[in-house]
């Protein structure tokens, strides 16, 4: 009983905690919406949302700009047109940006 009780915490403590490992988004960079749910970003979709107006939803979200502030928390900037949200260019800056 002993040992499955430990797995049980373990497996609690592992599904909760998942979020808290993440990798912040780094302060003062600007990162479309789809990248910070990717990858080592990991935000939730409630949290992007949040950071966003109620009226900028589904691809809209996803092909927002947001600003990474400090201790990893985004503010929205704007929604791309088409929802166009695109990587940096190499040799600049790693701001996502709008398509042209």
């Amino acid at each position: 009983m002993a040992k499955f009780t430990s797995i049980l915490i373990a497996a609690v403590a592992a599904v909760s905690g998942a979020n808290a490992f993440k990798q912040p988004c780094q302060f003062p960079y600007d990162v479309c919406g789809w990248r910070l749910q990717s990858g080592d970003l990991g935000y939730t979709p409630e949290e992007i949302q949040a950071a966003a107006p109620a009226s900028v939803t589904g691809n809209a979200l996803y092909g927002s700009i947001f600003h990474c502030l400090e201790n990893g928390a985004i503010e929205w900037a704007h929604t791309c047109a088409r929802d166009a949200c695109n990587p940096p260019s190499s040799g600049a800056l790693p701001n996502y940006n709008c398509a042209p």
